[in-house]
């Protein structure tokens, strides 16, 4: 394992009802907010494009993640960007889907903060 941490999911009802395409999106969510390290965060079950994938609390201030596992339109990801105007962690596992979105987001958001995410193993 080499040392990586190994999230544990409770079975309490919220989560053990989630199909596996939100359990995996709520594993990268966890990993990103990991790697990131703020001081708090909240994480919802369900986001949108009004509530973010997580409220980060970091000493220099609040921050806001987007996961982003390539399905999302382009339609979509412009109503993120202008909803979310707080610094945007935008988290995906594609070097390909993180240049398209910083495309996207040119005149959009002016503190987009791209991360790129590493497959779970």
């Amino acid at each position: 394992m080499r040392g990586r941490k190994i999230l544990t999911i409770y079975a309490v009802p919220e989560i053990a009802e989630l199909p596996d395409h939100l359990l995996y999106h709520l594993l990268l969510t966890s990993e990103a907010v990991e790697r990131l390290r703020p001081t708090t965060w909240e994480i919802p079950l369900h986001g949108d494009t009004t509530t973010p994938d997580a409220h980060l609390i970091f000493p220099w201030g609040e921050a806001f993640l987007e996961v982003d596992t390539g399905h999302y339109s382009p339609e979509a990801v412009r109503a993120k960007l202008r909803t979310f105007r707080k610094p945007l962690y935008w988290a995906t596992l594609s070097p390909e889907r993180l240049n398209w979105v910083l495309r996207l987001s040119q005149g959009l958001h002016s503190d987009l903060r791209p991360l790129l995410l590493a497959p779970p193993e």
